[in-house]
């Protein structure tokens, strides 16, 4: 009875998929917006991955760069999501790399630069885990490298944070309710 209870678990759990991007999809966007829900990663192939404005991120999904994956633009990990993102780089000119609003990520082995405002926010619930990344600014303007608020949990591990200058500058912020953790980061 022990065999037939595992085969029916193994039967109704769905078989993890990851999408190569490009590949099944011809660009990073389209593969976010139109990703089946049984999708569980994307494999982001070299090169520069464009998009305009905003991009939401709402499901479960694991995140990983090939050597050479760059993405120029900003997510927004909404609440109801989670999950990995891994090897990747990301430059924003104007604005944040990465808005968390909710859900579990865990950042790992990332470069990550913007010009202004903070390079990665956690904001509303979101628990984000940050390791083993460099994080910093692009010029002179003001920004954050990491910033705290309303209510987020975040820990950041073993990265380097550097920003380049700008009066109303830091490495990690804080502002409003929030848990922070940081341990063993070069400022």
């Amino acid at each position: 009875w022990l065999a037939a209870l595992v085969n029916v678990c193994l039967a109704s759990t769905p078989p993890a998929t990851t999408i190569t991007v490009p590949g099944q999809f011809s660009n990073f966007k389209e593969a976010i917006e139109k990703c089946p829900a049984e999708t569980t990663g994307l494999l982001v192939q070299p090169g520069e991955h464009r998009w305009e404005n905003f991009l939401e991120v709402g499901q479960r999904l694991d995140i990983r760069g090939s050597p050479g994956a760059m993405l120029p633009g900003t997510l927004w990990m909404k609440k109801g999501s989670g999950g990995e993102f891994t090897n990747m780089e990301m430059m924003k000119e104007a604005g944040s790399c990465i808005i968390f609003e909710g859900g579990q990520w865990n950042i790992d082995s990332c470069r990550l630069f913007c010009s202004r405002w903070a390079v990665l926010w956690c904001r509303c619930e979101s628990e984000t885990t940050i390791r083993n990344c460099f994080i910093g600014g692009v010029d002179e303007g003001p920004g954050y490298c990491v910033n705290c608020q309303d209510h987020a949990r975040t820990f950041v591990q073993g990265c380097h944070l550097e920003r380049c200058g700008g009066e109303y500058s830091a490495a990690v912020a804080v502002f409003h309710n929030v848990r922070t953790r940081v341990h063993n980061c070069v400022f």
